[in-house]
């Protein structure tokens, strides 16, 4: 039995494309321009990741390979954390990459 996220989520989905596609067409955007934008976009993940992630990173990696600069438990928590939401920008990233995509597919 699919959950209520799972229910919900493909309607989420839909309306979304479907909203970017009217607006999309509303404002005269060519499908090539939201292919360029995805395009640019997409890569993008690796900047962000090496410029505002990389210390963090290298941070939990010392504490996994049990370095003696490592951070402390309370610390690495806290890295955790920041590094979840780091995380998430990064997906949402690749996620407006892929609706722009979607969006001139349909457009």
């Amino acid at each position: 039995m699919a959950t209520r996220t799972q229910q919900l989520v493909p309607m989420a989905q839909l309306l979304g494309l479907s909203g970017a596609s009217a607006l999309s067409g509303r404002f005269g955007v060519s499908p090539a321009a939201l292919y360029a934008s995805a395009a640019v976009l997409a890569p993008c993940v690796a900047p962000y990741t090496f410029t505002v992630m990389w210390s963090g990173v290298q941070a939990l990696e010392a504490k996994a390979a049990g370095a003696g600069n490592a951070p402390s438990d309370a610390k690495t928590k806290d890295l955790v954390k920041v590094w979840s939401g780091q995380n998430l920008n990064r997906a949402l990233i690749v996620l407006a990459a892929a609706a722009l995509s979607a969006v001139a597919a349909i457009s």
